[in-house]
């Protein structure tokens, strides 16, 4: 570094490379005259001249207050303000410890003004010849003079050089110009660079603690997703397991169990989850008018600690329900709390745990599954009655689970219509213009909960490895679409069989997630999706679905062809109207980038998941709703 800089300092720097800067637009306004080629790279030194005194502005804002002294010292380099000992102290405390290195940004830029000016010198033979053509202009008489009228008097340097440029050959070097133009615009964006750090790093403590998420909250909700996960799993089992139970004659067989889960899930005491069921194979022969009568019901999961002694108590009764009702260690489950809900709900979910706690406890897999799930219908006109529980079905997974059930919540103000007119795929979702369908705000929250449904349901077999958006269904509700946010949920059909290749658990169950009737079969979509990851290099096909579904909330259209990885990749770099933030959170789902390799089932890449995504959506969300999310 120059000693004489160091003992200038940085301020008086500056001053002397908007003077040299200058210059250098001066000669360039003078000799652009000459030839296209000058006029051309003179458009380009001015841009990055432009953003040189645009980064001084910027920068002199944090030293000085009055934005009148600014504007004078970019107008005049030779004024005092250049050698400010207040303005220098107050510049090296906003720089702090990036002082120099924002020093040498300013050398290289002033040693780019002088390369330019050497590079002029090129010129020096036509400013000589015009200047020699001057000075026999003024030994002329006065007489001569005025009789050549014609004659321009008192022909300024640029002028001569117009009139001059085909007497005087010039070989100029552009490479050179236009490495001297790569430099200054490199000095140019470290300056900025150091500028924006500077005040990113500047920022008050108070404010980044408030925009930062409670990092113990955060590890709340993830320990809830994880929760959400073993008890979906598990209430898959028990479903399995509680329709294997029944009769596997010739007149049930191919009896048929249409199970929607909702993705809106609750954990508190116990985990909470809201379903759909629709039975075929009964009383119902006709599967419309079964989906007609689908059943909303509520189940509240909560793993059994004390199992192992309540079935040695109850291993030599047939049927525990026959006899006395001995006493049993009550397991107390939270209050079904809902935050929009009003007090008449809250005293509904104390009723429903007086009587969970309280109440007869029916093990629904010996009493049947299916009747208790018709006699909802009953429920459905007295809300009273809507609070009592119809008894439980087990899981004897690895985590053992008993899920009680309830009827779902009947609200006549919200009410979900439950006929299959009533049911909308994603894909048809995203046939309306957005703008009359829901707002950027709702876009974010549906892509922050697509985001977590695939982190609560990844492994279970409510969520296929590879999924899309026909696997994913709304229900049309009254008023506006974002109140149908609210029923996103995926599907799974029991289909009763005779396969005697299936575990005894699920003996007579056949469990299909429910495809697309176009989509190919199990093996060819496997080996597909094996296809991709050699040939694509596809880290993870959950974290590819995901992106593919991100990138089509995103731009609010189906994708013609998500199989093609390569229109998909293209598309993904595209800026959606939703932002550039939120078309890096897709990149990073679609190519698995959260650095701790490509396995979602190690808790590391879900919680970088989890924290790069899902909490990047709602810092996202919160900036844009002024109100609670």
């Amino acid at each position: 570094m120059d000693p004489f800089s160091l003992t200038l300092g940085l301020l008086p720097l500056v001053g002397g490379a908007m003077k040299a800067c200058s210059v250098v637009r001066k000669k360039f306004k003078t000799f652009r005259h000459y030839s296209r080629e000058i006029r051309r790279i003179q458009k380009q030194v001015d841009r990055q001249l432009n953003f040189f005194t645009n980064e001084i502005h910027l920068l002199l804002r944090r030293t000085v207050d009055d934005e009148e002294t600014i504007a004078l010292m970019l107008e005049n380099e030779s004024t005092q303000q250049w050698h400010s000992k207040q303005i220098e102290e107050e510049m090296r405390k906003a720089l702090d410890k990036d002082y120099d290195v924002c020093q040498g940004a300013i050398e290289d830029i002033v040693g780019a003004a002088q390369s330019f000016q050497d590079d002029f010198r090129c010129f020096d033979g036509l400013t000589a010849e015009c200047r020699q053509a001057s000075k026999k202009w003024h030994k002329r008489t006065l007489e001569e003079r005025t009789d050549t009228s014609s004659r321009k008097q008192g022909e300024s340097l640029k002028d001569a050089v117009r009139r001059l440029r085909g007497r005087v050959k010039i070989s100029l070097d552009e490479s050179r110009f236009e490495k001297h133009i790569q430099d200054l615009r490199a000095s140019i964006d470290d300056l900025k660079r150091i500028r924006e750090q500077r005040s990113e790093l500047r920022r008050n403590k108070n404010e980044l603690i408030a925009t930062k998420p409670n990092r113990g909250k955060l590890s709340q909700e993830y320990g809830h997703i994880g929760q959400v996960r073993r008890a979906s799993k598990a209430f898959h089992e028990a479903l399995a397991e509680a329709w294997s139970t029944s009769s596997t004659s010739a007149e049930v067989l191919g009896m048929r169990h249409t199970v929607r889960l909702f993705l809106d899930t609750t954990v508190k005491d116990d985990v909470q989850m809201h379903v759909a069921i629709s039975c075929m194979g009964h009383e119902l022969t006709d599967r419309a008018m079964a989906q007609e009568r689908l059943a909303r019901i509520l189940v509240r999961s909560q793993i059994r600690t004390w199992i192992a002694e309540t079935d040695n108590s109850t291993s030599t009764v047939a049927d525990p329900d026959e006899r006395p009702r001995q006493k049993r260690r009550k397991v107390r489950f939270s209050q079904d709390i809902r935050e929009e809900a009003g007090k008449e709900d809250d005293e509904a979910d104390a009723t429903r745990d007086i009587h969970h706690n309280q109440g007869p406890s029916v093990n629904l897999c010996s009493k049947g599954l299916c009747p208790a799930l018709n006699s909802v219908f009953n429920f459905a006109s007295e809300r009273a009655c809507s609070d009592q529980c119809l008894g439980y079905i087990d899981s004897s997974s690895q985590d053992p689970f008993r899920h009680s059930i309830y009827p779902g919540s009947v609200d006549n103000h919200n009410h979900i219509m439950t006929t299959p007119q009533a049911l909308m795929s994603m894909n048809e979702v995203l046939m309306t213009p957005a703008e009359t369908t829901l707002s950027i705000i709702d876009q974010l929250k549906l892509a922050r909960d697509m985001v977590s449904a695939v982190l609560k349901f990844y492994s279970t077999p409510w969520l296929r490895e590879y999924f899309t958006l026909r696997d994913l269904s709304f229900f049309q509700m009254s008023g506006d679409f974002s109140r149908c946010l609210q029923t996103l949920h995926l599907g799974f059909d029991f289909v009763q069989s005779s396969a005697a290749s299936l575990p005894r658990s699920m003996e007579g169950i056949e469990a299909t997630a429910m495809p697309d009737s176009n989509s190919a079969g199990p093996n060819e979509v496997e080996t597909a999706a094996e296809r991709a990851k050699l040939e694509y290099g596809i880290r993870n096909l959950t974290l590819w679905s995901l992106g593919i579904t991100l990138l089509q909330i995103g731009r609010w259209s189906s994708l013609e062809a998500p199989e093609d990885v390569l229109s998909v990749r293209r598309l993904s770099r595209q800026v959606p109207t939703l932002g550039p933030k939120y078309r890096d959170l897709t990149r990073k789902c679609l190519e698995c980038d959260f650095g701790f390799g490509d396995d979602l089932l190690k808790p590391r890449l879900q919680q970088a998941v989890y924290e790069s995504v899902v909490c990047e959506l709602s810092d996202m969300i919160k900036t844009l709703d002024v109100s609670d999310d």
